[in-house]
């Protein structure tokens, strides 16, 4: 197996992962209840084996997280421009 074949196996459980721990850290710090924690949970996992069964799934999900790669670095440098701006 190539390190690409790999990465292309991987990425969508590390995805899913992160967006489980995202979710979890969301909902405690709102003081959501466990019910809808589960029922997250769940949803993500659901779609994580979506994405193993039908990889058709993974092609928006890709290209929305290179649009966001390349737009995060952009909005961040943009609004610490304007925190510096503001402070001066």
């Amino acid at each position: 197996m190539t390190p690409v074949e790999l990465a292309s196996l991987t990425w969508p459980a590390t995805f899913i992962l992160a967006a489980t721990i995202l979710f979890l850290l969301l909902t405690a710090a709102a003081d959501i209840g466990a019910g809808v924690r589960h029922l997250g949970t769940v949803a993500l996992l659901v779609l994580l084996v979506g994405f193993y069964t039908l990889p058709v799934l993974t092609l928006p999900v890709r290209w929305l997280l290179t649009l966001f790669g390349f737009a995060a670095p952009v909005g961040l440098s943009l609004v610490s421009i304007r925190m510096v701006i503001k402070s001066t």
